[in-house]
């Protein structure tokens, strides 16, 4: 899957209420290291 789609899965769980709004920021902020190695 790629990074962009993988967000869009976030976003529409966050949207659905089914992850909070920090959780979300967890999640992506982790997909983005696993994505880019920083």
């Amino acid at each position: 899957m790629s990074l962009i789609s993988e967000l869009k899965v976030l976003r529409s769980r966050k949207e659905e209420g089914l992850i909070t709004q920090k959780e979300y920021e967890n999640l992506k902020s982790r997909l983005l290291r696993k994505y880019h190695h920083f």
